[in-house]
């Protein structure tokens, strides 16, 4: 039997103080259902990681992904660097009070980083290989990458097209009118996402028909329309 296989930040992440309520709703488990993977999943993911702790994981279990097995990739913000080993969720270097995770020496070094190193096309060149490695990858096998963050320029999917991303899914389930902007709602949950992978259930529903039906009909992937919008 084929096994998806999930490789992600917190779009892919269930937390185990929600496992027993999300097990079955989660798009990745949705998914896996909907291609008869049912019991035949690996959910490989974590909170503010960076695209390089993702291919470590790749690199570690490829070994384990047959080719007859579903993978799906997200593409994490360009912006995050893996720095400190078992720090993986400081990755995401402009997160609030990143400060209050590490050690003062190491908030110092990040901050004189953005200042001072930190270079956009070297992101961008970055990020521009690091979609072709997985694709190389996966070369041989049933693959998504999803856009999370970026979608410019770069062809995620070569056998259809990739539209949108999904922190725009995630954003657009907040009623702009009602918070008046995306910082506000964030401000008022003291900057935690209450939502397992940033979207509610309906909308991993949606997802997971949109990744099936790309996977079984290569239909185009689009991440701007079908979903729930302006409810929270």
């Amino acid at each position: 039997m084929s096994k998806l296989w999930v490789f992600s930040d917190s779009y892919g992440f269930l937390p185990a103080d929600r496992y027993h309520e999300w097990k079955d709703k989660h798009w990745y488990r949705l998914l896996s259902d909907k291609l008869g993977c049912t019991e035949d999943f690996k959910s490989i993911a974590h909170n503010g990681c960076a695209n390089e702790w993702v291919s470590f994981q790749i690199e570690k279990n490829f070994d384990d992904i047959d080719e007859n097995d579903y993978v799906v990739v997200v593409a994490t913000d360009k912006n995050r660097e893996w720095f400190f080993t078992n720090d993986v969720g400081v990755s995401n270097i402009y997160m609030h009070n990143v400060e209050d995770y590490i050690s003062k020496n190491h908030a110092v070094a990040i901050d004189y980083y953005k200042h001072f190193l930190k270079n956009n096309y070297q992101s961008d060149i970055r990020f521009n290989w690091y979609i072709n490695y997985i694709k190389y990858k996966f070369s041989n096998h049933k693959l998504i990458i999803l856009p999370g963050f970026e979608n410019n320029l770069i062809v995620f999917n070569d056998k259809f097209s990739t539209k949108g991303t999904l922190f725009e899914i995630c954003q657009s389930e907040i009623n702009q009118l009602k918070h008046h902007s995306w910082e506000n709602w964030l401000r008022k949950n003291r900057h935690i996402d209450p939502r397992v992978g940033h979207l509610s259930y309906c909308n991993h529903q949606v997802l997971s028909d949109k990744l099936y039906n790309s996977f079984k009909r290569a239909e185009n992937l689009d991440l701007t329309n079908g979903f729930y919008k302006d409810f929270l």
